[in-house]
């Protein structure tokens, strides 16, 4: 049996008579290689099926990368399992030159816009990943690109700006999504409320997606969207529930669930996310269904794309759309 030699960068060298040191610049591309010594080296790295190894040459290379990754604290349970993916891939990328900051929005502080604008005017970053938020961040996201700084979004975008990519959910496939089972649920007829009224770009977009999905069932009525204190003030008044489904488009659930604790089994409530008070009402039978969007993924391949664009000059422009899944009481044990 022949053994499997695994080829390197001075199996290669070796071959060709030449010396380690230029054919590590001919594999990183840093110059100083004739154009017939680059071809004869590119011929045999196809003829022996070398890979390099790419984070070994950033290491070799000795270069850092400042990222600041800007996201909200609420709600907190979402953001608490974005972070597992964003410490992954911090913990991944650390050893090769890069280097993070953590800044947290909070209600009532600073502003989205005065804290990126801040990060900006630093001339610390290479780079920004920043959930975008329901502040337009248009401008300043662009007045930090025309700066050189590399800009992208996750989770929430910022569509009209110049950042390059962006790591999430269609929240209009979500809310579409969200009323094919409501709909169904219901039995394909009856009245659904929409529970979910804030005025970002997320929520106003699942709750459209929702209505003109719903559409497709002449038999269903849908109202609202309210605020959650319109819908509690609309059971509140009515003494009774006169619904057949509720879709919840935030974190209202949490409210909406409460407040239905009783009469909840009766009817069909879809909501998005998932965390161990949503499992409990999947398991009681409050909650009928959930949409659940890969949060630990959208942290972590915001970080890595970043870096694969920072350090190895990838086209990362193809925006990364989160899938959609759908869990229920029987399957919700897998998703936590």
């Amino acid at each position: 049996m022949t053994a499997v030699t695994k080829t390197t960068a001075k199996t290669i060298a070796e071959k060709l008579g030449l010396s380690i040191a230029t054919v590590d610049r001919a594999l990183n591309n840093r110059g100083n290689v004739k154009k017939e010594t680059y071809q004869r080296i590119m011929d045999m790295v196809e003829e022996l099926g070398y890979k390099p190894n790419k984070l070994a040459s950033v290491l070799s290379r000795k270069m850092k990368y400042k990222i600041a990754i800007v996201y909200p604290s609420f709600a907190q349970y979402f953001w608490d399992q974005v972070e597992v993916g964003l410490n992954k891939a911090i913990h991944e990328l650390s050893d090769y030159g890069a280097e993070f900051t953590t800044l947290r929005m909070n209600e009532g502080q600073e502003s989205a816009n005065v804290l990126l604008q801040r990060i900006i005017d630093s001339n610390e970053y290479q780079a920004i990943a920043i959930a975008a938020g329901e502040e337009p961040l248009t401008e300043v996201i662009n007045a930090g690109v025309a700066k050189g700084i590399t800009i992208c979004t996750f989770n929430q975008d910022s569509l009209q700006s110049d950042r390059l990519f962006y790591v999430g959910v269609d929240y209009l496939q979500a809310g579409q999504l969200a009323a094919e089972l409501t709909c169904k649920f219901v039995g394909r007829s009856g009245r659904i409320a929409v529970v979910g009224k804030n005025e970002d770009y997320q929520t106003m977009t699942k709750n459209v997606g929702f209505l003109e999905a719903a559409k497709e069932y002449s038999s269903i009525t849908c109202t609202g969207p309210y605020s959650i204190n319109e819908f509690k003030s609309l059971i509140q008044r009515n003494g009774h529930v006169e619904l057949d489904g509720i879709y919840v488009s935030t974190s209202d659930i949490f409210e909406v669930a409460h407040e239905l604790k009783e009469a909840a089994h009766d009817m069909t409530i879809v909501c998005h996310d998932l965390n161990e008070e949503i499992y409990e009402y999947l398991n009681s039978n409050v909650i009928t269904a959930t949409i659940t969007q890969e949060p630990l993924n959208q942290g972590y391949l915001a970080l890595t794309q970043l870096f694969g664009h920072l350090a190895f000059g990838e086209d990362t422009r193809e925006h990364q759309i989160i899938k959609l899944e759908v869990v229920m009481k029987e399957n919700a044990k897998y998703y936590l």
